[in-house]
């Protein structure tokens, strides 16, 4: 009794040292993440190569649209605000 216990402790032992010893290294932080400032997210939506106009200092319009008729015009419309307390993203897009 006291050998079969031994030898299912020495085993769950060795069971989990082995699992230890093969579990994979913990993925380390992608480094291209920015932090969320005004003007990063600026130069990431001038990398989209949508059209850019400053309306202020503090205030960046992207725009883009086409006509997909004689009165329908589909437009997206990304507004990056940089207030005093936080940076504020307005999205406006139709089909």
């Amino acid at each position: 009794m006291k050998t079969t216990i031994l030898k299912l402790a020495l085993g769950l032992i060795l069971t989990g040292t082995l699992l230890t010893a093969a579990a994979p290294a913990p993925k380390s932080r992608n480094n291209s993440a920015r932090a969320f400032t005004y003007a990063n997210v600026v130069a990431y939506f001038k990398t989209t190569h949508l059209r850019a106009t400053e309306v202020q200092k503090r205030c960046t319009v992207f725009f883009e649209g086409e006509w997909a008729g004689s009165n329908v015009y589909n437009y997206c419309l990304i507004v990056v605000e940089n207030s005093d307390a936080d940076v504020q993203v307005t999205f406006y897009l139709t089909d």
